[in-house]
């Protein structure tokens, strides 16, 4: 650092006992033409399919109680009980789909909020 911003003291120890590299960049008088231009295309992610007969796993059950807990929050007499919630949602594919929602709801909330 103090090489580059031409300081009088370094910055740090750790800058101090750093080494530099700027000679690897004064080492050719010509780019290098061994290098592609272009690289490849990344390959396509796998996709799975969604089981809709999935249960809830007990990760996925928390994520639902916690996403209930803040639909509670957000509208208290909606009837967002935890526990109801659970019981209705057996699974995965809903139980996403209501994760989905409510934080979509409370990042609505949150924004009107930042608004005023």
């Amino acid at each position: 650092m103090k090489k580059i911003f031409g300081w009088s003291k370094f910055l740090t120890k750790r800058d101090a006992w750093a080494g530099t590299f700027e000679h690897l960049f004064l080492k050719r008088k010509e780019p290098r033409v061994d290098c592609p231009m272009i690289l490849p295309d990344p390959p396509k992610p796998k996709t799975k399919k969604f089981r809709k007969d999935k249960k809830l796993n007990s990760l996925q059950k928390s994520m639902v109680v916690t996403a209930a807990h803040i639909a509670q929050q957000l509208d208290p007499g909606s009837g967002h009980d935890p526990k109801n919630v659970l019981d209705t949602l057996k699974y995965a594919q809903e139980g996403g789909l209501y994760c989905a929602e409510t934080m979509k709801n409370f990042v609505k909330v949150v924004k009107q909020k930042d608004a005023l």
